[in-house]
């Protein structure tokens, strides 16, 4: 079964070759591929989507729903950080073929505090504190913060009933906290099969670092229940 992998902001295909080593060791073809636009200083225009949505998100969406067509059969998707919300949206695009999603460091809720956590991570902005939140909430709409909350409510509520989902939440995680990722998928009304694991001394996107056992215990579970759907015909 193939691994859609979807690496986090400013990242490429590149980013995680321990994670692809990891997974390909379990006999998976990992898929990797680097997001349109990986970060905002390289727009060059408004970041519009295929469907006219504004913001990265939109544009990592049209591109993740087209390396999912790229590569037909059963597969998971496997994203990081913020593009996770970009790879729900990629997923109900192509339901019949997806059997499960791994998401680490996100998809997560008030993006506008999950930027400004980013932004004062730059020591550069020194004594220039009061541009943080400005400098935030700029960030925030030109990633696709506008009807942010809306869409995640839909893009939820269109997965199928019982879809699997393994959701990482890295305990010392400085930029992305556990309560924002819970908040992300209490939006939906959905009932989903969500499993949640705590890598409680992992940092952003540390999972596999700072909780090695732990995270490769719950990603293969996870893959082998997924390879089980395909056997019996997944969940339509």
């Amino acid at each position: 079964m193939k691994i859609i992998f979807v690496h986090h902001y400013g990242g490429d295909k590149d980013s995680f070759s321990r994670t692809y080593e990891f997974l390909e060791s379990l006999g998976h073809e990992v898929v990797r591929f680097t997001l349109p636009v990986r970060r905002f200083q390289e727009l060059r225009k408004l970041p519009l989507g295929r469907a006219g949505g504004i913001g990265l998100r939109h544009i990592w969406a049209d591109g993740i729903a087209d390396a999912l067509e790229r590569n037909p059969g059963p597969k998971i998707v496997m994203s990081m950080s913020y593009p996770s919300v970009a790879a729900l949206h990629a997923i109900n695009r192509h339901p019949q073929d997806v059997l499960g999603w791994i998401c680490e460091g996100g998809p997560f809720t008030r993006v506008t505090r999950g930027y400004r956590n980013y932004i004062e991570s730059f020591k550069s902005l020194g004594s220039l504190t009061f541009l943080q939140p400005i400098a935030a909430w700029l960030f925030a709409v030109l990633v696709g913060s506008i009807h942010y909350a809306r869409d995640a409510c839909d893009e939820l509520d269109k997965l199928p009933h019982g879809f699997p989902i393994l959701s990482f939440r890295d305990g010392a995680d400085e930029l992305v906290q556990e309560d924002m990722i819970d908040a992300f998928f209490a939006l939906g009304a959905r009932e989903l099969n969500l499993k949640t694991v705590r890598l409680p001394n992992a940092g952003h996107l540390e999972g596999l670092k700072k909780a090695r056992d732990i995270y490769k215990t719950a990603v293969s579970n996870f893959l082998r229940d997924c390879d089980a759907l395909s056997s019996g015909g997944g969940l339509r």
